[in-house]
């Protein structure tokens, strides 16, 4: 969400001889001195609904230490920005001429300004103001940006894909987050390896073959908040702290569907009946016979709900294989103690096994405001029909699992990532940091102000740095069962913008 200050307002009717702005290369409290004769006080676009709704609302950033003027904000992909009126305020002067070059169709121009002359804002713009008494002298360079790229879409890049880290070719795998790391466990043609990584951005993994007293079912691989757990080709229960060394539990499970806090949840079979199961047990915990449209295996991960309304943390899964063999037509979820069906999906995502669950944002753009917003939201992608197709069209959920319709088109995968089912996905956020250029990442004007000039405003501080989710795609299978040896690396285009607030 966008906020617009009328910095430049602010600085017109405070300053009438003199401005004081910050270097913002010098960190100390030294002022940099302008004459008012030479300062543009204000600067927008005038009013052209051929362009786009609310042209004229779009705020620009007056930068005088580098003499910049620009919308930190960039218009929609797609904008003609070649045919532009602008509006100035300044002091009167001898001399004020745009300068503009390599333009659509402004190649070598240059004209006085005049509010109806249209600018060709495809080239490069300077504007040069005269003082009056011809004493001082300052150009600006002034840039209208368009986004590049369309910011709303779930850009899955091709350079950063990555093999899965093993150290041959890996046949199958599983990948967990205990705490700040991610866990890979991988059979590849020698045997298993453990690999572990707590900054994925920089694809920095260690290896380690791993040896076993046991045969692993490696996609009964989970982690609960403080251990790591997995079956053995007996059912047998393994736990581990490190994924190197494992002990027994001294049970056998049937499966494992997942994990709540530090508890593992699972079903164990007795004769031919289904029951819960959890280790450790909680105080009062009795196995139940799970219900016949609960899922026994082949769930997907279960994700963790931000909700200011539930009392206790709110988990769910979807999809999934029945005691009967058919295939989950629910949402599941689970607080802690009770099981319940959140809502059907058979409608919308069909019903299936292995879908990737995530829990992350769509943004968009609101055409009246101009500002930008990100709203959370669960999507799922991939999973196995019954007849073993690949689901291809990913579905979204904007209230927590009740409904769930298909994705936006700019949040489908792009035809380069095949059809899949058993893939993991995390969100893992990236620290970005303030950059300089003039791209999609912006630095905000500082203006450093005598203490008894200052006015109170909404922003503390300028936003040096933010945090942006990505989501990494591990692994996965095709149609025949044959392992995708991929980790993709995605984002919405609009999360790495700064901020402007």
């Amino acid at each position: 969400m966008n906020r617009k200050f009328p910095i430049c307002l602010m600085l017109g009717a405070l300053l009438t001889s003199i401005l004081f702005s910050c270097n913002e290369e010098d960190n100390s409290d030294e002022l940099t001195v302008y004459s008012n004769s030479v300062v543009i006080s204000a600067f927008s676009l005038q009013e052209n609904g051929n362009v786009m709704d609310n042209l004229d609302t779009v705020f620009f950033t007056i930068d005088l230490d580098r003499g910049l003027i620009y919308n930190a904000d960039s218009l929609p992909m797609g904008v003609d920005v070649s045919n532009l009126k602008v509006n100035m305020t300044y002091a009167e002067s001898a001399s004020a001429e745009f300068h503009v070059t390599n333009g659509k169709w402004m190649r070598d121009t240059v004209f006085k300004y005049n509010s109806e002359d249209s600018i060709d804002f495809t080239g490069d713009v300077k504007f040069k103001i005269l003082s009056m008494d011809m004493s001082n002298e300052k150009t600006y360079t002034i840039k209208v940006n368009v986004h590049q790229i369309e910011p709303d879409t779930l850009y899955w890049s091709r350079f950063a894909r990555r093999d899965l880290p093993s150290f041959t070719a890996p046949k199958d795998q599983k990948t967990v987050q205990l705490q700040d790391k991610l866990y890979c466990f991988i059979q590849d043609e020698k045997g298993y390896v453990m690999s572990v990584t707590s900054d994925i951005f920089a694809n920095q993994w260690e290896k380690t073959r791993v040896e076993l007293p046991f045969t692993p079912l490696l996609q009964s691989f989970m982690a609960t908040d403080e251990a790591l757990f997995i079956l053995d080709s007996d059912k047998a229960l393994y736990t581990s702290t490190d994924g190197l060394t494992w002990t027994s539990c001294g049970l056998s499970w049937y499966s494992i569907i997942g994990s709540y806090n530090n508890t593992l949840l699972g079903v164990i079979k007795e004769g031919d009946v289904y029951k819960h199961a959890q280790y450790p047990e909680s105080e009062g915990f009795v196995s139940t016979e799970v219900p016949e449209d609960f899922p026994i295996e082949g769930v997907s991960q279960m994700v963790k709900l931000e909700s200011r309304w539930a009392v206790s943390d709110q988990k769910l899964m979807i999809g999934g294989v029945l005691a009967n063999g058919n295939y989950c037509k629910h949402t599941w979820g689970y607080d802690g103690s009770v099981w319940g069906i959140i809502s059907r999906v058979e409608a919308t995502l069909g019903q299936l096994k292995g879908i990737t669950l995530i829990p992350y944002y769509c943004t968009y753009l609101d055409s009246e405001t101009l500002n930008s917003f990100s709203e959370p939201l669960l999507l799922a992608m991939g999973g196995e029909l019954s007849d073993g197709t690949r689901v291809d069209v990913v579905s979204m959920s904007i209230d927590n699992g009740l409904t769930w319709t298909v994705a936006n088109e700019c949040l489908q995968l792009p035809e380069y990532i095949e059809p899949f089912s058993f893939a993991q996905a995390f969100v893992v956020d990236k620290t970005f940091t303030e950059s300089r250029g003039m791209s999609d990442t912006w630095v905000e004007m500082q203006t450093k102000l005598p203490a008894s000039m200052r006015i109170s405003s909404r922003a503390i501080k300028p936003i040096t740095t933010w945090e942006c989710p990505y989501v990494y795609l591990i692994g996965g299978v095709n149609e025949h069962g044959i392992l995708y040896n991929n980790i993709w690396q995605g984002v919405i285009n609009r999360l790495t913008f700064k901020p402007l607030y």
